[in-house]
């Protein structure tokens, strides 16, 4: 990105001097040379030095360089990482369009919203060693820590440094199944269970519980609040020990990493403690959800819909 440029010549010139080094006849970058300026959006910039640029009207001219000179093999390294949204959507949009004419798109970056998006093969680098190279969310899931960074449960023996607000302690927290018993794997047709056994430390204390789920880019996927519990919410409760479940149904999340936070909270949502992170699960693929379709479910649900064909 941006090979060839000198800071001395303006954005115009630079245009030319970027194709000819890239390989291209003056024709041709004169034919691409409109396109090239209003996906830029430098026009008013045209005829100044590069070296007056901004970051991000450097990285926007070559990426329009770059890309509408149609080379075999782009490479683009977290050119994200500069521009605002609206031209991050039409970077993205250009290399999906320059993959779809059969055209190499090499990128390189650390948004994993946009390397689902835009990559068909994902490969993992640790220390200049490969560390992943295949399906896109297996490079992901071993990028974010992968199978083996899960946590399926969480339990605080010590009552001092358990976390705790006025009104309650934190026992344990697990994502289990029917049964009780903490998962060891979780796929797409898993019904989850998530535990959370806690202690009323005084006598007519209300307690409120939310789950929040997210991805791993901390996107909140949806969250739940246990108001609808019939048992106790919004009722003084006993001193003792207690246990909340709340019922994930399976055909729900696709196979992909989530991260569960939990609130503790007194009476009328006051007082509210936060466990960030308390669990990670990565949900496995299975046939049961895919049955015969082999290729990529995008998103972050797998509802398993029913359909109906009736001869008409």
């Amino acid at each position: 990105m941006g090979t060839g440029f000198h800071q001395e010549l303006t954005g115009r010139e630079n245009i030319f001097l970027n194709g000819a080094i890239l390989g291209m006849q003056r024709e041709e970058i004169r034919r691409k040379f409109d396109e090239i300026v209003d996906f830029a959006e430098i026009e008013k910039f045209l005829d100044t030095p590069v070296k007056h640029y901004s970051s991000g009207m450097y990285v926007r001219l070559a990426f329009a360089v770059a890309a509408h000179l149609e080379p075999e093999i782009l490479i683009v390294d977290e050119v994200l990482a500069v521009g605002d949204a609206q031209f991050q959507k039409k970077c993205l949009g250009k290399m999906e369009n320059v993959g779809k004419e059969g055209r190499t798109v090499l990128f390189v970056s650390h948004n994993m919203t946009a390397v689902r998006a835009l990559c068909s093969r994902a490969i993992l680098f640790h220390g200049g060693e490969l560390k992943s190279d295949g399906h896109v969310e297996t490079s992901i899931s071993a990028y974010l820590g992968g199978i083996g960074d899960q946590t399926h449960v969480q339990e605080w023996l010590d009552n001092d440094t358990a976390p705790q607000n006025a009104s309650a302690v934190i026992l344990k927290v697990a994502v289990c199944d029917s049964n009780g018993s903490v998962l060891n794997e979780i796929t797409t047709d898993t019904e989850i269970h998530l535990e959370i056994i806690f202690r009323v430390k005084n006598a007519g204390a209300s307690i409120g519980l939310t789950l929040i789920i997210y991805d791993t880019d901390n996107t909140c996927l949806f969250s739940s609040i246990n108001n609808g519990e019939p048992m106790w919410y919004g009722r003084a409760m006993p001193e003792g020990i207690y246990r909340s479940i709340c019922i994930i149904p399976g055909y729900l999340l696709n196979n992909r990493i989530f991260t569960f936070t939990m609130n503790l909270f007194g009476r009328s949502f006051s007082d509210v403690l936060t466990l960030t992170d308390i669990i990670k699960i990565n949900v496995n693929d299975t046939i049961t959800v895919r049955r015969d379709f082999l290729g990529e479910c995008g998103g972050y649900f797998r509802p398993d819909f029913d359909w109906t064909t009736k001869r008409i």
